[in-house]
Formats: C-alpha cells, structure tokens, sequence
C-alpha cells in the first residue's frame, strides 16, 4: 500500500464534538494515515476508531477503505513523522497537520 494522504493531528483534547464529520471527510478525501500527538491522544485515537466503526456500520460496509492510524504522547511529533516517513513514501504527497 502507498500512503499518500498523511494527516497529523495535534491536539490536548480527549474528545472533539465535530471528529465523525471529519473522520467522514477524511475517508472522503483518501485519507490512508493519520497520526494523533498530544497529552490525551490515545483517547482521541479510541474515538477515531469507534467513529471508523459507525461510519462503516451506517453505510452499511459497502465502500471498503483502509486508513492506518497511530498515537503519539505529547511531545510525539518527531515519533510520529519519522512513523510518517518509512510508511512507503511518495515524494510528492503532503502532510498536513490539524491542530484543534
């Protein structure tokens, strides 16, 4: 699998009211990889898959997708863009970090 589509999410937050509509617009847009940092990303992480789950589930599993997601601790960024950059990496493809 190529990765082209990496996203970065810096955050202190555990919960984010709005993450299912971006989680269905990551989808939407390719998304193959996202990275969640900060001092409760595990927690976001957990919701990040449970919002994949329901997402899958509301539509019925019928657009198949795969999206490769990891936490970082707070001070992970390093870990997680060095993560980023052995995950077959396309010289062209951006990164793109959301801090919410």
């Amino acid at each position: 699998m190529s990765y082209e589509r990496k996203l970065m999410v810096v955050t202190d937050l555990d919960d984010h009211p709005q993450l299912m509509t971006y989680v269905e617009q990551w989808i939407g847009d390719g998304v193959d990889y996202v990275a969640f940092v900060g001092r409760h990303s595990y927690a976001l992480h957990d919701r990040f898959l449970d919002a994949c789950v329901l997402l899958a589930l509301r539509d019925g599993c019928e657009g198949s997708y795969s999206i490769l997601a990891s936490w970082h601790p707070q001070d992970g960024n390093e870990e997680a863009l060095s993560l980023m950059s052995r995950l077959r990496p396309v010289s062209s493809a951006p990164m793109c970090l959301l801090h919410f």
